[in-house]
């Protein structure tokens, strides 16, 4: 979806001006989003490092949206969802997310400055990292020989063998 079609589905009372497509060009949808409570006030760095150690990765801009506009009714004490995973900079080059706030009767896009951090009444939006299918040893970047090739497949079909218990 784009992201005049997610915000409209979002419902949103409110989107702040700087919420463009020019300013948040269309990203790839990883998965699901679930959202974490990191129980007390963080920094970016802090909140980046609070969702790797849960074994996820920040949220971008759409996959945030692509939540909002399937969470409609979701309420909670901690209204604001952060996306950490797209920032923007503003004109005056401070680094801005992407926030959902959502409350019984309102709903807002906002942006957040990253520079002062984030309050306790923030949750962030996370998404479980993919597993690359192919094994790294053969990307186009690095180049083997047909040898090489083959014996990295047959390991990479054993490794998927363990996992699928064949």
């Amino acid at each position: 979806m784009t992201l005049k079609q997610l915000i409209k589905k979002g419902k949103y009372q409110w989107v702040n001006d700087s919420i463009t497509a020019e300013n948040f060009p269309q990203e790839e949808v990883r998965g699901e989003v679930e959202i974490f409570d990191p129980g007390k006030s963080f920094t970016f760095k802090e909140g980046i490092q609070f969702l790797k150690d849960k074994g996820y990765e920040p949220a971008n801009a759409y996959e945030l949206l692509t939540y909002g506009a399937t969470h409609l009714e979701e309420n909670s004490d901690k209204p604001y969802i952060i996306a950490l995973g797209t920032v923007w900079l503003h004109p005056r080059r401070f680094p801005h997310v992407i926030c959902v706030y959502r409350s019984p009767s309102d709903r807002k896009l906002r942006l957040f400055w990253t520079g002062n951090g984030f309050v306790g009444n923030c949750v962030l939006a996370g998404v479980r990292p993919r597993k690359p299918l192919v094994p790294k040893t053969l990307s186009p970047s690095n180049p083997l020989t047909l040898e090489s090739r083959i014996s990295e497949l047959e390991k990479f079909k054993e490794s998927v063998e363990k996992i699928l218990k064949i």
